[in-house]
C-alpha cells in the first residue's frame, strides 16, 4: 500500500508548498498529493481553497487573481514564522523540481475543462505522464482528460456522501482509479473494483492509524494521509 502525503508533509510544513513537498521526501514518502487551481491569467497554481485567505496573507479568489498577485503573497507565516515568505508555487515549478524524485497526485479543484486542458498540456510538455496521477471530484474534468487520452492516469474522487447507486454507476467511466471516502471501503469493495481493473485509493483518513490499518487490510492501492511524520507510531504497515 502506498502512503501519499496529503498536500505534502502538511503537519510539519505549510500545505501545498515546496517546503511541504521537500519534507515529504525527506521523511521517506515519495508520493505526495497537491491541489491545483487556475488563476485569472490561466496559470495553474498549487493551492487548496478557492479563497487565498486561509493559507496566505492575501485576500480574494484564485480565479480572480493573477499569478503575479498570488506570487506576491506570503504562504508560510500562517503556519509558522520559520516559513515566512514561502510562496504559492506554480504547478510547472513543482513538476520540474519533483517529478524526477516523486510521483505527483494532482487534484484539480476547478470544475473547468479549461483547467483540465492546461493541466494536460503541462504534463505532456514535461513528458511526465508516468509520474503523475490526476484526480478530481468533477466528472467534467475527468471526461475532458480521457477524451484527449483514454489511457491517461486519471482517478475519480467520490464525495463522502456518495450513495451506493452513484458508486455503482461508475463502471464504464474509463478511469484507472477511484477514490472513495474510507467509510465505504471494505475488502469486498476493493476486490470488486480490482476485478474490473480499477485501483482503489481512499481519502478521509487524516491521521487515524486505525483507519490506515483498515485500508491496508482491505488491499487498497494507496491512501492519502496527513501526519506522515507520526506514521511509524500509529501503525506497523
Amino acid at each position: 500500500m502506498i502512503i501519499i502525503s496529503h498536500r505534502g508533509a502538511s503537519v510539519v510544513a505549510p500545505e501545498n508548498t515546496i517546503s511541504a513537498f521537500e519534507e515529504s521526501i525527506n521523511l521517506g514518502f515519495n508520493h505526495f498529493e497537491l491541489d491545483v487551481r487556475r488563476t485569472s491569467d490561466n496559470k495553474l497554481v498549487v493551492i487548496h481553497d478557492a479563497d487565498v485567505s486561509r493559507t496566505t496573507n492575501g485576500v480574494g479568489l484564485v480565479r480572480e487573481l493573477s499569478f503575479a498577485d498570488i506570487k506576491s503573497f506570503d504562504a508560510g507565516s500562517w503556519f509558522s514564522p520559520c516559513y515566512k515568505n514561502e510562496k504559492v508555487p506554480r504547478l510547472r515549478e513543482v513538476i520540474k523540481q519533483f517529478s524526477h524524485r516523486a510521483t505527483l497526485h494532482i487534484e484539480v479543484k476547478d470544475n473547468s475543462r479549461k483547467s483540465a486542458n492546461l493541466l494536460y498540456k503541462a504534463i505532456k510538455k514535461n513528458r511526465v505522464e508516468s509520474k503523475v496521477w490526476i484526480t478530481s471530484f468533477h466528472k467534467k474534468v475527468i471526461d475532458e482528460l480521457l477524451a484527449k487520452e483514454e489511457d491517461f492516469n486519471v482517478g475519480l474522487l467520490l464525495r463522502k456522501d456518495a450513495s451506493d447507486k452513484e458508486i455503482g454507476c461508475l463502471e464504464g467511466v474509463g478511469v484507472k482509479m477511484i477514490c472513495p471516502h474510507i467509510r465505504v471501503v471494505d475488502r469486498g469493495f476493493v476486490e470488486m473494483w480490482k476485478a474490473k481493473g480499477v485501483l482503489v485509493r481512499p481519502w478521509g483518513l487524516k491521521s487515524d492509524g486505525g483507519l490506515l490499518k483498515k485500508a491496508y487490510e482491505c488491499g487498497v492501492y494507496g491512501v492519502t494521509f496527513d501526519d506522515i511524520s507520526n506514521i511509524k507510531k500509529v501503525t506497523k504497515v
